[in-house]
Formats: structure tokens, C-alpha cells, sequence
């Protein structure tokens, strides 16, 4: 009976904080999604450049990489109930400054420190609390549905902006979005749980099965259980440092991020300057978040199935063919072609990301290592829009932008195979 309620708890309580983790990762996809919506309006207004601005917006994702890995290390001791709640309102405060942000220099000193603790504090907590209450068997499905809700944001987030720009400026869409953090966040935070073993339970599909070291005598003592049904696997983070599929790894994370985020910041103004109407260019941003929420359910389950490596090496062929739509033709059919399955590999690679580093290392100290990872796949985020932006500036378009992307998402590929090659010759979980 004790062990049926257990499993009862286990599966209420993880499903819990998916459902918690969704709305979280929603509010943060709105603000993520919604950057290149904000270029235009601001660099009119305030006479900057798009490299510059680009580049005042990609440095939460860098230097804010030092502060996730202490958040991390929060995270896995702590869990993630203060730090979702420390996002919100650090958010808030970055966004009702940017609303009375007069030159480019307070947007850099904005995005360097609220937003940065801001951003630290929210995606990574919530998502790596998610392995700790799932096993192998079912976090693929978990940390698909999860990170589905940030892209969820992404599908509501650029239009709702868009429309708020077009009737109150770009000032008051600001502040409208750090009101949405600060309540949300807040509220949920205050729900969020730590390990399940806190709690006496079991993660979710890893319910331990009792195993005898011998054969107990008849009126002996009790069995001896071998291991501690409370322990949480993995490698400690210099453990994970030391292999090479770390390193593999994280080279993958960063063109990864340096594609995906110049493309997000990027790709409603390619829009606008062929003639594309506004709205309509921010319903194309909206479709890549579209196909990233069935990208990540969909690797979600089959990651299960195939393995992580397996999958990141299908997913980043998906990731790059459809670049070569915008290369070769600026049609509007073929952006919104471009937009889905592009937003699809996305997704799948996103959910992949978490699965994999979980797979390869292990959930002891996972918000740890996911922290580290980040910060050094952030390079890719610091770099790309900057690029895209200052190739645009120099150029008057993206196509040389875009053939760059093309061309290291191609290396990304030869890296995947690379780590696919490596699963029998170096053991990740130790």
C-alpha cells in the first residue's frame, strides 16, 4: 500500500513541476522571442546601430554564463523556488528601465545587470529540476514538454509585442513585459519543489528495486540492500570536464546558439527590409516557435528510443537544410517553409540538449554542468546576432550572414558524428 502511494506521489509531484515549469518557460520565451521584434523601433529612435544593439542584447547570454554556473550550484542544493522568483522580479526591474532607456550605453548597463541575473536565475533552475524528478525512461518526454512551453512563448510572444509597439511604443511594451514577470514567476515559484529523495520519494520511472546481497537466514537479521535508494547518480563537474564529449558537446551548443539566436534577433527585420509588413514578419518569428514546440515533443520520445547522439545527428541535418531557403530565395512561401522546419529542428535540438547532457553525465549535479555548458555554448549567442547585425551594416543585407551560418552548421554536423563514434570508446557515466 506504502509503495502504490509513493508512486501516486511521485507521479503527481513530477508532473507538478512540469506543469509549474511550462508556465515559467512560457513568460521566458515571450521576452526571447521577442528581441528582434524591439530592433527597428529602438534603433530608429535612439540613431544606434543593429550590431550595436544586437550586441547589448547578447550580453546577458555571455557574461551572465558565470553567474548561471553559481545559480547552478544553487539550484542542485537549494532547488529552484527562490532563483525563478529572484528572475521575475530582476526582470521587472530590467524592463522598466529599458522604459526610460535614453542612449545605448544604459541598454548595455540594463542587459549587464538586472536582465542578466534575471535570465541566470530562470531557464536553467527550472529545466534542470526536471531531470531530478524524472528517470531515464520518462525525461525525454518531461524535459520535451517542458521546454515546449518556452516556445510556446515564442509563438504569442512577437506578435503580442508587436501589437503592443504598434499601439503604445516600444517603451510601454517594455514595462508590460516585466509586469508579466514579476507576477508569473512569483507566483509559481512559491510551488516549486526541490529533489524528489527530499521528499522520501523517487524520481518518476526509477523506482528502486529492493536487491538482496545474499540470501538473509531464516530468523537472521533483515536483507541488506545494495546501494542507498536515496543517492542521485552522475559525474561531479570536473569529472564531466575531463571527457571529450564535453567538449564536442558544447562546440555543437555553440554554433547551435550562434544560428538560432541571430536567427530569432534577426529575422523579422530581413522581413521588413524585402517589403514584408511588420506583423506579418513577426508571425514568421512566431512560426520557428511553432515547429520548435512539436520539434521538442516530438525528439522528446524519440530520444527514448534512439539515444541522444543518434538524435542530435538527424536533428542538426533538419537544422541546416532549411537555411538554404533564405541563401537562395527571399519568397515569402519559402520564409514561412524556412520558419517551421527550421523552428523544428530547433526545438528538437533544445530538448536534446538537456536530455543529453543528463544522458552523458548524469543527474547529480546537473544544474552544475548544464550551467557550465551554457556558459560556454553562450559564445555562440554573444557572437552570431552582433555578426548577422554588423554584416548587415557593412552590407546592406544577410546573405553573407547566412551562408556563414550555413557553413558552421555543416561543421556541427561532422561534430555530431564525431560524438556518435565516441559512445563505445569513452564511458560517460562512470
Amino acid at each position: 500500500m506504502n509503495l502504490l502511494l509513493n508512486k501516486i506521489k511521485n507521479l503527481y509531484y513530477g508532473w507538478v513541476m512540469v506543469f509549474l515549469a511550462v508556465i515559467g518557460l512560457t513568460v521566458l520565451g515571450i521576452q526571447v522571442y521577442s528581441f528582434g521584434i524591439f530592433i527597428k523601433p529602438v534603433t530608429q529612435e535612439l540613431q544606434v546601430t543593429r550590431g550595436a544593439l544586437a550586441m547589448a542584447m547578447s550580453l546577458p547570454g555571455f557574461f551572465g554564463g558565470l553567474f548561471q554556473i553559481f545559480a547552478g550550484r544553487l539550484a542542485d542544493q537549494y532547488g529552484p523556488r527562490y532563483l525563478v522568483a529572484a528572475s521575475g522580479v530582476s526582470i521587472f526591474i530590467g524592463c522598466t528601465l529599458m522604459w526610460r532607456a535614453q542612449a545605448l550605453w544604459e541598454i548595455y548597463l540594463i542587459n549587464l545587470l538586472p536582465m542578466l541575473v534575471g535570465n541566470a536565475c530562470g531557464y536553467l533552475p527550472m529545466v534542470s529540476n526536471i531531470s531530478r524528478w524524472f528517470g531515464p525512461r520518462y525525461r525525454g518526454t518531461a524535459i520535451g514538454i517542458v521546454v515546449a512551453g518556452f516556445t510556446l512563448g515564442g509563438t504569442i510572444g512577437p506578435m503580442m509585442i508587436q501589437s503592443f509597439i504598434s499601439s503604445f511604443g516600444w517603451r510601454r511594451a517594455y514595462f508590460f513585459m516585466g509586469l508579466i514577470f514579476i507576477v508569473v514567476l512569483g507566483i509559481i515559484s512559491q510551488f516549486m519543489k526541490h529533489t524528489p529523495q527530499k521528499m522520501g520519494l523517487q524520481p518518476w520511472g526509477e523506482e528502486p528495486v529492493p536487491v538482496m546481497a545474499s540470501p538473509p537466514p531464516i530468523a537472521g537479521p533483515l536483507p541488506i540492500l545494495i546501494g542507498d535508494p536515496g543517492a542521485v547518480e552522475g559525474l561531479s563537474l570536473l569529472e564531466a570536464l575531463k571527457t571529450s564529449q564535453f567538449w564536442i558537446f558544447s562546440l555543437i551548443g555553440i554554433i547551435f546558439i550562434f544560428t538560432w539566436m541571430s536567427m530569432v534577433q534577426h529575422l523579422a527585420p530581413h522581413a521588413t527590409d524585402i517589403g514584408i509588413p511588420a506583423m506579418t514578419a513577426a508571425g514568421i518569428v512566431s512560426l520557428i516557435a511553432v515547429g520548435g514546440i512539436f520539434g521538442k515533443l516530438v525528439f522528446g520520445v524519440i530520444v527514448s528510443w534512439t539515444g541522444a547522439r543518434k538524435a542530435i545527428c538527424g536533428c542538426l541535418v533538419l537544422f541546416t537544410l532549411p537555411q538554404l531557403m533564405l541563401f537562395f530565395s527571399n519568397g515569402i512561401g519559402l520564409l514561412y517553409c524556412f520558419a517551421l522546419i527550421f523552428g523544428f529542428a530547433y526545438g528538437g535540438m533544445v530538448t536534446l540538449t538537456n536530455v543529453g547532457t543528463a544522458e552523458f553525465f548524469g543527474v547529480k549535479s546537473i544544474g552544475t554542468i548544464l550551467a557550465v555548458y551554457f556558459y560556454v555554448t553562450s559564445l555562440g549567442g554573444l557572437s552570431g546576432p552582433p555578426v548577422f547585425g554588423y554584416i548587415f551594416d557593412r552590407t546592406g543585407g544577410y546573405h553573407l550572414a547566412f551562408l556563414i551560418s550555413i557553413i558552421l552548421c555543416a561543421l556541427a554536423f561532422m561534430l555530431s558524428l564525431i560524438l556518435l563514434r565516441s559512445e563505445d570508446r569513452e564511458p560517460l557515466m562512470g
